[in-house]
């Protein structure tokens, strides 16, 4: 379709040259006076204006969620929710924390501060138009490349984040089930969640792996035949192999991601706590996890009533009243997306306007 066509080329220009594979727009924009107009900056107009664009629909698409989070907040207690607003700031440090322990390993270090704002940049990014984490990711590598980092090594930084990623939300999930089954709650929905989640993290990591193999692989040289796939391919072959086998790295970035799944299924016990209801923290924690796979997984853009639902009825069947199990995920819901909202579109606006 043109449209999704027209969308790709312009994610594909806001990543740096090399870090995906894709130059920048060649044709030149001319502006008054018959002065050319930098292709940098043509290619940030049109993705700001994305990015408007879909800020605007995912906050029209969340207006009705936002009412009744804005009465949930009035009528919950504000010690409750001013920690459920430091859990998700934790969460920020968590995921910025990965990409500083891989820079600093790779001796490209960048300041944890920056990398945080980043990281708010990221959601705002992800949220206002919902790729698969690629829009957020782009903004992620032309922030540190912008700032010095070599763009193979922001290519180890996003590897890195993404096997960290899979392989917490494997162990999440593993203990999730756990307790889901302790409860005598297992079911066939939640085997195929978990089935979804395995085949998404090995697709990723056997994705991963061609791309770095370089032309070793013979999968590799099938898929370079595919017309704009191979420079993205040539991209990742580049990335230094001692940074994404570096035990640390990996170990550390592990341990980051899963302290982001904890610290997220802690804003949902707090907010449940905000509104009077006292759950049982594995419950709230296997609901969470679970609801996050429906997400991810989800065919909806951005999980819109796929997390919420998933997260609802774990929740109400491992012992949560209903009511109270509603308003804690939309309490939830509220902090994860409203939070970085107005920050992130500020840092988006500054990473993009500066070439």
């Amino acid at each position: 379709m043109p449209a999704t066509r027209g969308l790709a080329l312009a994610f594909r220009d806001l990543m740096p040259s090399g870090a995906v594979g894709a130059p920048c727009f060649q044709a030149p924009d001319i502006g008054l006076g018959g002065r050319q107009t930098p292709p940098w900056l043509h290619t940030t107009r049109i993705v700001l204006g994305l990015l408007s664009l879909g800020a605007v629909i995912a906050v029209v698409s969340h207006f009705g969620e936002a009412r009744r989070f804005a009465e949930m907040v009035r009528r919950a207690q504000p010690t409750w929710l001013l920690l459920a607003v430091g859990l998700q700031v934790a969460t920020y440090f968590c995921a910025g924390g990965v990409w500083w322990l891989v820079l600093r390993r790779t001796s490209s270090p960048q300041p944890l501060g920056v990398l945080v704002l980043l990281t708010v940049g990221k959601l705002f990014a992800d949220q206002a138009l919902p790729a698969g984490g690629v829009t957020g990711n782009a903004l992620m590598i032309r922030g540190v490349v912008r700032r010095g980092t070599p763009k193979p090594t922001a290519n180890a930084g996003l590897i890195i984040a993404l096997l960290a990623f899979y392989a917490a939300m494997i162990v999440a999930t593993a203990a999730s089930l756990v307790v889901v089954r302790m409860h005598h709650r297992a079911s066939a929905v939640l085997v195929v969640l978990t089935g979804a989640l395995l085949v998404a993290a090995a697709s990723v990591t056997i994705g991963l792996t061609v791309m770095v193999r370089g032309d070793r692989s013979s999968v590799r040289r099938w898929l370079a035949r595919v017309p704009g796939i191979r420079t993205l391919l040539d991209s990742f072959a580049q990335v230094p192999r001692a940074a994404i086998r570096d035990p640390l790295s990996l170990s550390g970035s592990f341990a980051l991601q899963l302290a982001n799944i904890a610290l997220d299924a802690a804003t949902l016990q707090v907010v449940l706590a905000a509104v009077g209801e006292r759950a049982a923290p594995t419950s709230v924690f296997a609901s969470f996890v679970f609801a996050s796979i429906a997400e991810m997984t989800g065919v909806v853009p951005g999980g819109l009533g796929t997390f919420e639902g998933t997260c609802v009825a774990l929740l109400h069947l491992l012992g949560v009243a209903l009511e109270p199990a509603l308003a804690g995920t939309l309490l939830l819901r509220g902090f994860t997306f409203w939070l970085p909202m107005v920050p992130g579109l500020s840092i988006v606006h500054r990473e993009l306007g500066q070439p």
